[in-house]
C-alpha cells in the first residue's frame, strides 16, 4: 500500500439500507391511519356487529315488510359494513358506514318530507301523488344519500392524509350507532322493535250525546301516517252527517270501564303493536262481551305477531299472513257475499277497489262468522315476499260475529289515503259504525266456535 495514498475507508453503508429490517416509511406503501387503528378490532368493529345482528333479527322477525326497499337499503348497508370489518378491511367499512350513515339521515328525514309533501299537495288542491312518483322521490332520496356518502368520503380521506383518520373512523363508528338511532323516527324500526307504552292517565271525556263512538288509533308498531290521516277526518264526517259523537284518541288509557260506559262503538283504527295494557285489554274484553259493537279496520286485523291471544283468536277471528307485495297494491274485485248485513246494505253486488290485499291463515267463516265481502283472488296477483297467498274462492275481507252479548266487525280494507274517498268504502265504514253502535238489543247471531290452540 502507498504511504502517501491517502487513507481511504471503504464507503459506510447506512444501516438502513443493510438492515433487513426495511423503514416500514420508505420502502411499503404507506397505510393510512384507520388501517393502522385499533377501531378495526374495537368500537367499530363493535358496531358493525350491533348492525349486523339487527339486520339478521330484522330478517327473522320482519320477513313481510310493508316498505321493502327502505329496510333492505338501510340493513343491508349494515350487513355490508359488518362483513367488512369482519375481514379486516377497516377503511371499506368506514366508507361504507359513511354511505348507511347518510342514508339513515335521509330515512330519518323522511316521514317530516312526506308530511310536508302531503301539506303542499293539500294547499294547493293537488292530487296525491301517485306511486310512481312516489318510487321517484325514493330513487331520489337514496341517490341523495350516496351523494352524501361521496362527499364524506373524500372529506375523511382529505383527514387521512393529514394523519387524522383514526379519529375519523372513531366519529364514524360513533355517528353510525347514531344512525341507528335516528333509524328509531321511521316506521321500518318500530315494526322490528314495536313500544310496549302504556298510558296510565286517561283522558279528559267532553260531553259525549249518545250514540258516541270512540276513534282509538294509536300505533306501537307499524304506523299508517296517510290512511290515519285521510280516515280519521273522514270518519268524522261521516258521524257529523249521522249525528253521531266521535272522541279520537290515542290513548289507550281510555280502555276503562267508566269511560267505556260512555260510548256505543269502539273503533280500533289502523292500531298496531301492543296498545293496552292487561286492566286495559280486561276492560275492553268485558264492555264488548256485555254488549259493546267493535270495529276493526286494516291494520287492526293485520298483525302477524299478537301479544293478546284473545284479541287474534275471539275478537279478529283470523290470523294475519301477509300481504301483496307483486305489487304491494293491486286493483281486485271485491265480492259482496252478504248484502242483508246493514253494514253492506248501501253496497252494490260488487266493485273494484285498489288495496294491499291481506292473507289469513283460514277463513273465519268455518268457525262461524258471517263472512260479508271476499276478493276474487282471479282479479290480482295474490303474491307476497312469503311467497304465495292464496286462499282460494273464500276469501274474505271483512266479517263479523258477535262475542258474547257484544258485535265485532273486522275489515281489511284500507291501507291507503285514497280508500277514504272511496264511495263503496265510505258506505262500508258507515254501515258498520252504524252496526256496532246498534246495541245488544239487536239480533245477531254469528257465534265463533271455540279455536282449535
Amino acid at each position: 500500500m502507498d504511504a502517501d495514498a491517502p487513507h481511504r475507508h471503504p464507503p459506510r453503508k447506512s444501516a438502513v439500507a443493510d438492515s433487513p429490517r426495511r423503514s416500514a416509511v420508505a420502502d411499503s406503501p404507506r397505510k393510512s391511519a384507520v388501517e393502522d387503528s385499533p377501531n378495526g378490532s374495537g368500537v367499530f368493529r363493535m358496531a358493525c356487529a350491533v348492525m349486523a345482528a339487527l339486520f339478521a333479527l330484522s330478517v327473522a322477525v320482519q320477513a313481510n315488510d310493508p316498505d321493502p326497499v327502505r329496510w333492505m337499503a338501510f340493513y343491508g348497508l349494515a350487513c355490508a359494513t359488518a362483513a367488512a370489518g369482519a375481514l379486516a378491511r377497516p377503511r371499506l367499512a368506514l366508507e361504507l358506514a359513511t354511505a348507511l350513515v347518510s342514508l339513515g339521515v335521509v330515512l330519518a328525514l323522511a316521514p317530516a318530507a312526506a308530511t310536508a309533501r302531503r301539506e303542499a299537495f293539500t294547499s294547493f288542491h293537488m292530487q296525491s301523488p301517485d306511486d310512481e312518483l312516489v318510487r321517484e322521490l325514493g330513487g331520489a332520496a337514496i341517490a341523495l344519500a350516496f351523494a352524501l356518502a361521496l362527499l364524506a368520503r373524500r372529506a375523511l380521506r382529505a383527514r387521512t392524509a393529514r394523519g387524522r383518520a383514526s379519529r375519523a373512523g372513531r366519529g364514524i363508528a360513533a355517528a353510525s350507532v347514531v344512525a341507528l338511532a335516528l333509524g328509531a323516527g321511521c316506521n321500518t324500526w318500530r315494526v322490528f322493535f314495536p313500544s310496549h307504552a302504556h298510558e296510565s292517565v286517561a283522558p279528559v271525556l267532553p260531553e259525549l250525546p249518545r250514540p258516541a263512538v270512540l276513534l282509538f288509533t294509536k300505533t306501537n308498531g307499524f304506523r299508517h301516517h296517510e290512511a290515519i290521516e285521510a280516515g280519521v277526518p273522514a270518519i268524522e264526517r261521516v258521524a257529523a252527517r249521522r249525528g253521531w259523537s266521535v272522541f279520537h284518541t290515542e290513548n289507550g288509557a281510555v280502555h276503562a270501564p267508566a269511560l267505556l260506559a260512555r260510548f256505543d262503538a269502539v273503533v280500533w283504527f289502523q292500531t298496531s303493536g301492543d296498545v293496552l295494557s292487561e286492566p286495559q285489554r280486561d276492560a275492553l274484553r268485558r264492555w264488548i262481551e256485555d254488549g259493546g259493537g267493535f270495529v276493526g279496520i286494516h291494520n287492526a286485523v293485520g298483525e302477524r305477531h299478537y301479544d293478546w291471544r284473545w284479541y287474534v283468536r275471539d275478537l279478529v277471528g283470523a290470523q294475519f299472513v301477509g300481504h301483496t307485495m307483486s305489487p304491494q297494491f293491486q286493483r281486485a274485485r271485491v265480492l259482496v257475499d252478504d248484502r242483508a248485513h246493514p253494514a253492506t246494505r248501501a253496497l252494490p253486488a260488487a266493485f273494484d277497489h285498489v288495496e294491499e290485499w291481506y292473507s289469513f291463515d283460514a277463513s273465519p267463516r268455518a268457525r262461524g262468522a258471517r263472512v260479508l265481502l271476499r276478493v276474487d283472488e282471479a282479479t290480482y296477483a295474490p303474491e307476497g315476499w312469503g311467497g304465495d297467498l292464496r286462499m282460494g274462492a273464500d276469501h274474505p275481507v271483512v266479517w263479523s260475529h258477535c262475542p258474547g252479548r257484544g258485535r265485532a266487525l273486522l275489515s281489511a280494507l284500507g291501507h291507503q289515503a285514497e280508500a277514504y274517498a272511496v264511495p263503496e268504502h265510505l258506505a262500508l265504514l258507515e254501515g258498520a259504525i252504524a252496526w256496532a253502535a246498534a246495541g245488544p238489543g239487536a239480533p245477531c247471531d254469528d257465534v265463533l266456535a271455540p279455536a282449535a290452540d
